[in-house]
């Protein structure tokens, strides 16, 4: 009796100091291969910047690899789809444009559209931009409503028009409802002395952690309804379309239009630019006005005598065509050209670039 109960505690032991041994080399192994190759790792270049290139001067601010959507991190077999992109950043983090000046007179803003989340460098809004006008653009787009840090940066110091973004979704009641105060600059990629692997969140590498992401019971892997690209965004990104109501876009309009006085006051001119999310043209849950909110929301702005641009018939147009990258929620390099084109035609036809000498840099000039 008690030979059998050593035998089976020395078993129990060795099975725990088993495990706790693989564990240990399985994460000593995980944290070895992404330290040196940390681009398989991440599905796009997006979650690599904010973990690793805006916290160490070390790497190159460079993405050269393949890029994957949201749909194909939802399922196993269905809506996988990967595409070759090429992002870079400048030194203080911003996307990179076909200028590379001291001075832009330029400046557009906003968050993950304005970037270019999914496209290449050649391919972003700015950058076309920057070839169908013939000036230098600065690729302000990253963090939401990140203008007032960026007033201050010295590239800027020569701007003139401002160009700002805004997903429609984000055109609520709440969309700049504090008066714009410019605040000392802060650029996206800052030396971080104290980074280190430990700040990278432990499941982005762990492979254990990765392999249960993807084998995980919560997510419709295997739902048997089977739905086009567009009907599964219909369904599962349903929550992204909010249901606007009359009032909600007087107080929007109040928003904006303050805004832009405030900017304009500072000595510059300032461009609204609403861009529809992708559910909104397929979801058909929420009423009528909220379809028509993104137009509405330009009309009111320009009745204002604020410059305001609406594309969402450009890419009503050509959603067949992919305007929005197929299993993501953001534009496509067809959206970027068909948004910059049209707000090149609205810069030169309104005269804001008559007095801004093009430049040899872009394309255009």
């Amino acid at each position: 009796m008690n030979e059998s109960f050593s035998i089976f505690n020395f078993s129990s032991k060795a099975y725990v100091l088993g495990l706790v041994a693989g564990i240990y080399a399985t994460a000593m192994i995980s944290a070895i291969a992404f330290y040196w190759f940390p681009e398989p790792f991440y599905f796009r270049p997006w979650e690599y910047f904010d973990e690793i290139v805006f916290h160490n001067a070390e790497h190159t601010g460079e993405w050269r690899g393949n890029s994957k959507g949201n749909l194909s991190r939802g399922y196993l077999f269905r809506y996988q789809q990967s595409w070759r992109t090429e992002v870079s950043v400048n030194a203080d983090g911003f996307r990179m444009t076909p200028c590379s000046l001291d001075e832009y007179p330029i400046l557009v803003v906003g968050a993950s559209h304005t970037f270019g989340s999914g496209i290449s460098d050649h391919e972003s809004i700015a950058w076309v931009l920057s070839n169908e006008t013939g000036r230098a653009v600065f690729n302000g787009g990253r963090r939401a409503f990140y203008l007032p840090k960026l007033l201050a940066n010295p590239a800027l110091i020569q701007t003139r028009i401002i160009i700002e973004f805004v997903a429609d979704d984000l055109i609520t009641p709440t969309i700049f409802a504090d008066p714009l105060e410019v605040e000392p600059y802060s650029p996206l990629r800052q030396h971080d002395p104290s980074w280190s692997l430990l700040r990278v969140p432990f499941k982005r590498y762990f492979i254990p952690a990765k392999l249960f992401r993807i084998f995980r019971v919560d997510t419709p892997y295997f739902s048997p309804a089977s739905y086009g690209y567009d009907g599964a965004y219909a369904r599962g990104h349903g929550a992204y379309v909010v249901a606007f109501s009359p009032g909600d876009s007087a107080i929007s309009l109040m928003n904006i239009e303050r805004r832009a006085r405030k900017i304009e006051s500072l000595g510059y001119r300032y461009v609204f630019v609403p861009i529809p999310n992708r559910s909104r043209y397929y979801n058909s849950y929420t009423n009528a006005y909220s379809q028509s909110y993104h137009p509405l929301i330009v009309a009111g702005l320009q009745q204002r005598g604020v410059h305001a641009i609406s594309v969402y018939d450009e890419l009503e147009r050509r959603k067949r065509d992919g305007v929005h990258l197929q299993t993501d929620t953001h534009i496509s390099a067809l959206g970027a050209n068909l948004i910059a084109g049209k707000v090149a035609s609205y810069l030169l036809e309104s005269g804001l670039l008559t007095d801004i000498p093009r430049h040899s840099c872009a394309l255009g000039g």
